[in-house]
């Protein structure tokens, strides 16, 4: 149920005669709206972020996700919001913390803000208790959007993976 509707104007058959009529369309912006998709829920109940512009964006970010068909076909989602360890760490995808749900460990240098996860590029790292070729099929992909502009010649990883063997990955 919407928290609020706003009137549009009805150009039909009539000859272009503007008429108001009811719109099933809500004026308020996703976040403020009173049913939100049980993960953003789950995921705002779980890091205890209470900010009204981080819940919206997680609420419009779910939303997004859902109706463009992408949200079922994620299996992990760590959107960095809320500046601490805590809720960066949750998987918006299963906003549970355990590590059966993927949530994240830090290790080393790292530094939480409100810009997100900063790893100081020798001993940070986060484990995500994620092995893709146990946990998806081969029509798997990686994704990071990062903000970082890396002008040093330095090798720079921003995300990968590593283990004791690497069969099962198609192209390796």
């Amino acid at each position: 149920m919407f928290v609020g509707f706003s009137e549009k104007l009805n150009f039909g058959s009539g000859g272009g005669t503007a008429t108001m009529i009811p719109s099933t369309f809500p004026i308020l912006p996703i976040g403020q709206m009173v049913n939100y998709h049980p993960l953003a829920q789950q995921f705002l109940a779980t890091t205890g972020i209470t900010d009204p512009t981080i819940q919206s964006a997680i609420y419009q970010l779910t939303f997004d996700l859902s109706n463009s068909g992408l949200l079922n076909k994620l299996a992990v989602i760590y959107p960095f919001v809320g500046g601490t360890a805590s809720t960066h760490r949750i998987n918006l995808k299963d906003p549970r913390d355990t590590d059966a749900a993927f949530r994240l460990n830090f290790f080393g240098g790292i530094t939480h803000s409100s810009t997100g996860v900063f790893f100081n590029g020798s001993n940070g790292y986060a484990d995500t208790q994620f092995i893709p070729p146990s946990t998806m099929n081969n029509n798997m992909s990686f994704a990071l959007y990062s903000t970082r502009n890396v002008t040093s010649s330095n090798f720079v990883i921003d995300m990968g993976a590593i283990g004791s063997s690497v069969t099962g990955l198609p192209g390796i």
